[in-house]
């Protein structure tokens, strides 16, 4: 039975996302790429305290038996399972909570301040996020208001 790329995207998602939860982890992302015979499935999972190299080799490891035995892929394929990465970009409470007291630039649709926002994440609440900016201070930005929001690293 054919199925579409974004069903076995989802199945994908299933499969790896039961190992992750083991240790606490979440999918952030799968995405199937390449064409018939030579496809590369990337899954993207994080905990709230980052994931290690181990859990990642862990879900990997499981998720391919799991394919291997199914007959979702029945091409040849290469599964990569990774992090999201230093510039993931944050959208939710759980990115934030993840990246707690790091810096970040959160550009946004507040009329004030109107320029984006760079600062520390200093909390985070179901519906938005706290910035301690030197500029402005303490600033609550609602998740709905968040345009972009990416971590600023130090060089």
């Amino acid at each position: 039975m054919f199925k579409t790329t974004e069903q076995i995207e989802s199945e994908i998602f299933d499969i790896a996302g039961k190992y992750v939860e083991e240790f606490g982890g979440y999918i952030l992302d799968v995405n199937l790429k390449g064409s018939r015979g030579s496809r590369i499935a990337v899954v993207i999972a994080d905990t709230e305290a980052g994931i290690t190299l181990d859990e990642l080799a862990s879900v990997s490891k499981q998720t391919e038996r799991d394919l291997d035995e199914s007959e979702l892929l029945t091409e040849k394929y290469t599964l990569e399972v990774t992090s999201p990465g230093m510039d993931w970009p944050m959208t939710d409470a759980r990115d934030f909570r993840r990246r707690k007291g790091q810096k970040t630039r959160v550009e946004h649709t507040m009329l004030e301040p109107a320029e984006p926002v760079e600062g520390e994440i200093h909390s985070v609440s179901q519906e938005s996020v706290t910035i301690k900016s030197k500029e402005q201070g303490e600033l609550v930005i609602p998740f709905d208001q968040i345009i972009r929001a990416k971590l600023l690293l130090d060089w």
